[in-house]
């Protein structure tokens, strides 16, 4: 029967089982943390899968796009600097990965609803 598939079977490309799936996202997750600048054909080689593959299941078990969850990162960590006492925006904008202040406005207002300044204020 086809849905008798051996404990080992690969379906559509991805990795069988949820535990190995949730390793795998896993690994990658670590890898962003550890190296934010690593392009989506290096984390794959890294799991051993095809982009395409890691891609789906990325977005399958983290409900987010590996771009957008290395973005989500990167405004952790300039948050993270605002509640430190971070005060250039500018500064700021350029060391956490971002085009520039603008960037990282509209970035930390999509994720949070506030404007860096005013999360400033708050942590204040």
């Amino acid at each position: 029967m086809l849905t008798e598939l051996a404990p080992d079977a690969v379906d559509a490309g991805f990795p069988s089982g949820a535990a190995r799936r949730r390793r795998l996202v896993d690994e990658v997750r670590q890898a962003l943390h550890a190296e934010p600048g690593l392009t989506l054909t290096e984390l794959a080689r890294l799991v051993g899968l095809s982009p395409f593959h890691l891609s789906r299941m990325f977005k399958q078990a983290c409900g987010l796009t590996i771009s957008a969850y290395r973005v989500r990162l990167r405004v952790r960590g300039a948050l993270e600097r605002l509640g430190e006492g971070e005060r250039d925006l500018a500064r700021l904008a350029v060391d956490t990965g971002f085009a520039d202040q603008a960037h990282l406005t509209r970035r930390v207002r999509t994720e949070t609803g506030d404007t860096p300044g005013r999360l400033r204020a708050l942590l204040a």
